[in-house]
Order: C-alpha cells, then sequence, then structure tokens
C-alpha cells in the first residue's frame, strides 16, 4: 500500500509541475516573437474556461492545490491570449472577452448551481479542449507558433496524469488523461515529425552530444521504422 501511495505522491508531484511550466515555453515565444502561426484560438478559449472552471471549483471546496495549480495556468493562459492579440489572431475586445468571460461562466456556474457542476464542466471541456488544436494540425496549416518545449510538455503530463489514476484507481483522471494524451500525441507527431526531428537534433541542434545520442539510436532503429516516419 505504501509504495502505491509513493507512486501516486511521485506521479502527482511532478504532474503538477507540469502542468505549471507546460504553458510558459508557449507565452514566452509568441511574446518575443509574435508569430503564433497555428496556435488554435479555439483551444486557448476552452482552456481559459476549463482552468477557470477548476478554479472556481478548488474555492469552493477549499482545495489548495487545485486552485494554486489552475491559478498560475490562467493567468499564462490569459497573457497567450494577450499575445495573440498584439500578433493581430484576436482584436483587443475578443482577448478581454475570452478571459473575462472564462471567469463569468465559471463563477457563475459555482454560485448558481454547485460546486460539483463547475467540477463537471470543467472535466467535460478538458476532454474536447485540445480538439481545435489537432484539428489545425491535422489540416496541414503551418505550425511555426507552437512552441515544440510546450508540444513536448503537453503530451508529457497527461501521460503522468494518467498514471497518476491508474495508481489511485480513479477512472475519471486515467481515461481523462488518456484522452489528452492521445489528442496530444498527434499535435506532437505533426509539430515535430519524428524523421525531421531526428535529423535536425543529429545535426547539432542541441549539441554534439545530444547529436551522437541521436546518431547512435537512429542507427539502431529498425527499418519499418524509419520507413513509417520518413
Amino acid at each position: 500500500m505504501s509504495f502505491v501511495l509513493l507512486s501516486a505522491a511521485a506521479f502527482c508531484s511532478v504532474a503538477i509541475t507540469l502542468s505549471l511550466l507546460t504553458q510558459l515555453p508557449q507565452v514566452l515565444r509568441s511574446l518575443r516573437t509574435r508569430a503564433t502561426e497555428g496556435l488554435s484560438t479555439g483551444t486557448v478559449a476552452l482552456s481559459l474556461l476549463c482552468c477557470a472552471s477548476w478554479c472556481a471549483y478548488g474555492l469552493a471546496v477549499l482545495d489548495v492545490a487545485q486552485v494554486a495549480n489552475n491559478v498560475v495556468n490562467l493567468a499564462l493562459l490569459a497573457v497567450l491570449a494577450h499575445a495573440l492579440v498584439l500578433a493581430g489572431a484576436l482584436r483587443p475586445w475578443q482577448g478581454v472577452a475570452l478571459v473575462a468571460g472564462a471567469i463569468g461562466i465559471a463563477t457563475a456556474v459555482v454560485g448558481l448551481t454547485s460546486p460539483f457542476a463547475a467540477a463537471t464542466l470543467a472535466a467535460v471541456i478538458g476532454f474536447g479542449a485540445k480538439v481545435p488544436q489537432v484539428r489545425v494540425a491535422l489540416s496541414g496549416a503551418p505550425l511555426g507558433g507552437l512552441a515544440p518545449l510546450s508540444v513536448v510538455l503537453g503530451f508529457v503530463s497527461p501521460t503522468l496524469w494518467a498514471g497518476y489514476g491508474l495508481a489511485v484507481g480513479d477512472p475519471v483522471v486515467l481515461v481523462a488523461s488518456v484522452v489528452s494524451g492521445a489528442l496530444s500525441a498527434v499535435i506532437l507527431w505533426r509539430r515535430l515529425p519524428p524523421r525531421r526531428t531526428l535529423g535536425s537534433l543529429s545535426a547539432g541542434r542541441l549539441g554534439p552530444r545530444v547529436a551522437r545520442v541521436v546518431v547512435a539510436v537512429d542507427t539502431r532503429l529498425p527499418q519499418a521504422w524509419r520507413v513509417a516516419t520518413a
């Protein structure tokens, strides 16, 4: 039992940390370069509403961890909406409406119904928040505005949450995380195609040490993998 609890605590701690860090590279990239090609405004809007709903739920039931996690993410998403305004992808009033609307809807749900309703709303939105981004990724549109590190963390984080859900026997967390991870895998595959990414790394994108490791691994990959990812 102690091993299960320790495993759950480890998965939860790392998952929360990655959840807090996932949006940061995207925010910094969007503010620095004003490049938002491939960044779905629909996903940003749904993510804002999802985080606001979890914040409202956490405040209502006094869940400090839930509030801390989602307040930070909500703030980062608000800055990301501002970056979309600066890049011309959104008008100023649209950026304000996205943030204010998300907070207002979440607050109204808790005030007029119950904290459980806010949690349910957040869970349902969480299932579909990445769908608009997946549609953009599969459309063949340029994805240069997506920060690679955010894309990678966006895949790793739900994978860890799935491990947490499995460790504590929580089917809701497990299913939600698996769905989110599957959608994130599609975005990751389109933003960082395996062969092109391996080629970039082997050419020294992250330094000679990483290049040597990548070349050594690549030469040992089965031919079927190389054909499938060409």
